[in-house]
């Protein structure tokens, strides 16, 4: 039990400093990451306003970043993912990544990339992705997404304070 509360505790801890680190009062490293940290898409409405149960704060996504053809295909593969709930410590991170990769919000023609930062935040925890079902897809590779991106605001609802200790 005092395992469990520990590893609660650490989780939430380091989402939040990957949320607070990002942040600077350089004008040139907030432009610098407003470039690097998004990518031309063609928005589309989102068809279900969820993911993995959690309501989406944005109407607008893309299938950019996955390659898939339609949203129905973004969420059948999502639904694969769900096997994870079995191993609660990579689940409880790898959702938001998840989400902000295959759902990610499109505003202006451009998507929102997850951070290099979330993305490596996953690996040790979800190294049974690696050891049994052949790795993460190409497009889900951490050398694909740059660093100091401000978080997605998929970790404030995915994570929220009151689940922490």
């Amino acid at each position: 039990m005092i395992s469990k509360v520990l590893l609660d505790f650490c989780t939430c801890l380091l989402l939040s400093l990957l949320l607070v680190i990002p942040f600077s009062s350089s004008q040139n490293v907030e432009t610098n990451r407003t470039n690097n940290c998004k990518q031309a898409a063609v928005c589309q409405p989102l068809t279900a306003a969820t993911c993995f149960g959690t309501k989406l704060p944005y109407a607008l996504t893309s299938t950019t970043l996955t390659g898939l053809a339609s949203l129905e295909d973004v969420h059948r593969r999502l639904r694969l993912w769900e096997g994870l709930t079995n191993v609660p410590k990579c689940w409880a991170l790898v959702q938001p990544f998840l989400c902000a990769a295959y759902l990610p919000r499109c505003v202006n023609e451009t998507v929102d990339l997850p951070s290099r930062e979330l993305c490596e935040l996953t690996r040790g925890p979800c190294k049974i992705v690696d050891e049994t079902s052949g790795g993460w897809p190409e497009f889900l590779q951490c050398e694909n997404f740059p660093y100091d991106c401000v978080v997605s605001e998929l970790a404030y609802l995915l994570f929220e304070p009151s689940k922490c200790i």
